[in-house]
């Protein structure tokens, strides 16, 4: 046996930050074949390139086995529905953006629903196909995707903190100081003469006319 990936050397935690690597990879980009196929390759690496016996430590040690693999399934379905959650709240804050955003271009108020003779407009900027953002998504849709959340909780749950979280709090903190920026902006663009002159542009094309 070619032990290449013995446990403290070099090459063993190569091995491992290359894994951890993959994985957060694979999950990010939905691919469960790569992402189960990198942790195959890795445990073999060990098993038969290494000094890791896996192989035997599941048959010297099968209650054990058993303990580890129903925590780690029943861990799974936890963060499986916690991420769910997370999935449809991000998918109604972003219809309630572009909503919102779409109102703001039209001078209504925010944080209400469209009028009624505004909803075709709306309707075709959100790209209504009868199945869309403005849905409450449907987890007989989104199998492979809550599978896969599941499987690889660890790596899931990590980067949705490292992703999720700090989106947050960056969201948060830009909500509060909106309203200060645009100040910001205002005061700026307040000797400016730009609305003087697109109104001259208008007179003048009205006077071409």
């Amino acid at each position: 046996m070619f032990e290449l990936f013995m446990i403290g050397t070099f090459w063993f935690w190569a091995l491992i930050a290359a894994e951890i690597i993959l994985l957060f990879m694979f999950v990010e980009y939905e691919n469960g074949f790569g992402a189960t196929a990198s942790l195959l390759i890795f445990g073999a690496a060990l098993q038969w390139c290494g000094d890791v016996d896996l192989i035997g430590f599941a048959f010297g040690n099968p209650l054990r086995l058993v303990a580890v693999v129903a925590a780690y399934f029943l861990l799974g379905g936890v963060w499986g529905t916690v991420k769910w959650w997370i999935y449809a709240k991000d998918r109604l804050e972003a219809y309630e953006e572009l909503r919102d955003e779409f109102l703001s271009d039209k001078n209504l108020p925010t944080g209400t629903a469209v009028p009624v003779e505004f909803r075709k407009e709306w309707k075709d900027r959100l790209g209504y196909r009868g199945g869309t953002l403005a849905e409450a998504p449907h987890a007989r849709d989104n199998k492979s995707r809550i599978m896969r959340w599941m499987s690889f909780w660890p790596v899931s749950m990590l980067w949705s903190f490292l992703d999720d979280f700090i989106k947050r709090v960056f969201k948060t903190i830009y909500h509060r100081i909106s309203s200060f920026l645009q100040r910001i902006s205002d005061n700026i663009w307040a000797k400016s003469t730009a609305s003087e002159d697109l109104d001259i542009e208008e007179d003048e094309t009205e006077n071409n006319e």
